[in-house]
């Protein structure tokens, strides 16, 4: 996410997302933030299985998990807006 120095990592567990406003070689600097579901709390990812990360043409950050929704991040809030997404495949 080039327009907030942020880079985000897809994980089996969760998302990461690691801001690099001012990086350089001391890595114990950088500010690591841990995305995970939470069955109680609609704003955190539907499923901590992560595959794919994409950025749109307004910069918002879309998260595809192994769950039923598109998590769309929120970047004020600091979370996730489920986007429910019907499955229309006969597979």
């Amino acid at each position: 996410d080039e327009e907030n120095n942020a880079l985000w990592v897809a994980t089996n567990n969760g998302v990461i997302k690691i801001l690099l406003e001012e990086f350089n070689a001391d890595v114990s600097e950088l500010k690591f933030y841990y995305y995970l579901n939470d069955d109680s709390n609609l704003n955190s990812l539907d499923n901590n299985i992560v595959n794919v990360i994409l950025k749109d043409q307004n910069n918002e950050i879309w998260l595809g998990t192994n769950g039923e929704y598109l998590n769309r991040y929120n970047a004020e809030q600091d979370n996730f807006d489920r986007v429910f997404i019907e499955n229309t495949s006969n597979y």
